[in-house]
């Protein structure tokens, strides 16, 4: 007859979370006019299972130069209204940080910046004229 005598073993596991993936995307017109107003817009989701990271902010750069900071709204969408007064040919860069258990991603685009048209000059001088002439003819003003 063999006797078992009791035993125990004890051992530690180290368990290290890891940060989860990002996809960041950024959409922006391939050229726009100097100082014209432009959207850039993208969207930043966990790379799995898609969902989106609400509240994260996203730097937006030309060349390494900042656009502005925004965040990300409940769906992972962010949008940034500006305009760029320098001529040239850039990559447009959104980058999120990473933090709160996700890692950085960026994203980048080219866009083309190039001086206005004697057209678009004058355009943007008569428009103002005509439509406040056609907002004064409209409300009876003569």
């Amino acid at each position: 007859m063999v006797n078992l005598l009791p035993s125990s073993a004890q051992r530690s596991i180290e368990v290290i979370e890891l940060d989860v993936p990002t996809n960041l995307t950024i959409v922006a017109p391939d050229s726009v006019t100097q100082g014209e107003n432009f959207n850039i817009v993208g969207l930043l989701l966990r790379a799995d299972p898609s969902a989106p990271i609400p509240g994260a902010m996203i730097r937006i750069s030309y060349n390494g130069v900042t656009l502005g900071n925004v965040f990300a709204d409940d769906l992972g969408r962010y949008l940034l209204a500006t305009s760029i007064d320098t001529l040239g040919t850039f990559v447009l860069t959104a980058s999120y940080a990473g933090g709160s258990g996700y890692t950085a991603s960026e994203a980048k685009t080219g866009l083309s910046v190039s001086a206005p048209t004697p057209l678009t000059i004058i355009i943007s001088i008569i428009l103002p004229i005509v439509t406040g002439l056609g907002i004064v003819a409209l409300s009876g003003r003569r």
